[in-house]
């Protein structure tokens, strides 16, 4: 069999510096969907304490408001790194089994309870550190989440809308005892409960807030994220 060859293309193998600088520099300028695909807290020895939630929701919020489509959060369980623990996964495992929600995991689970919608562009008026706020406009309401990583100091936040508000109320991610930003998983809940392994959350009501015109107020207690669901 005789073979044939239909086209042959030749190029340079060596682009000019200048030619490899502009081919970076319009690589940058666009906009590629991005997806986080393996995400940890490194620190051991909080990685599966309350603040790992509250972390993951500014981390979260962050990814989002950068175009990204997704992240993928690391999970697992001693003895897939040899002897080392686990601290830092979502979901505790033993032996392929779930024994335990982790803090982590409590963060995701109020980002998903916001909802789906357009990011809106927040802005903090405070003296208060460690105090970030998000916005997302869902369908027919709009996502409020307030996170106070602040240990010893509640904030007593008004959010303006921008727009004549009807009600307000809001669930509260938090540790036990109060205050307490290491709280253990065991310590932690989201709208008052906790997820148990079977993946039940049986959540209590939401805390109505005081609206007036424009303005909700809502205050955080330390160490604690609200997620508040404003309707127009």
């Amino acid at each position: 069999m005789k073979d044939r060859i239909e086209s042959i293309s030749f190029r340079t193998q060596k682009q000019s510096r200048e030619e490899r600088r502009a081919r970076r520099e319009a690589g940058l300028r666009q906009t590629r969907p991005a997806r986080v695909a393996r995400l940890l807290a490194l620190a051991h020895d909080l990685s599966d304490t309350f603040i790992a939630g509250l972390w993951a929701i500014d981390y979260m919020f962050e990814v989002a408001k950068r175009g990204g489509t997704g992240i993928n959060f690391h999970n697992g369980e001693t003895g897939m790194d040899g002897t080392v623990p686990f601290y830092y996964e979502a979901i505790k495992e033993t032996s392929g089994v779930v024994v335990q929600v982790q803090p982590e995991y409590y963060g995701m689970l109020l980002f998903t309870q916001a909802g789906t919608g357009a990011m809106v562009s927040t802005t903090v008026t405070t003296s208060a550190q460690d105090f970030t706020a998000w916005a997302i406009r869902a369908n027919g309401f709009t996502s409020v989440v307030l996170n106070n990583r602040n240990a010893s100091s509640g904030v007593n936040a008004t959010v303006d809308l921008g727009a004549a508000v009807s009600s307000a109320s809001a669930i509260y991610l938090q540790g036990t005892p109060a205050g307490n930003l290491t709280a253990a998983a065991g310590n932690v809940t989201l709208a008052g409960a906790q997820v148990t392994p079977a993946g039940v959350w049986n959540r209590n009501p939401p805390y109505i807030q005081t609206t007036s015109g424009n303005t909700v107020s809502v205050y955080v207690p330390p160490a604690s994220a609200a997620l508040v669901r404003v309707l127009p």
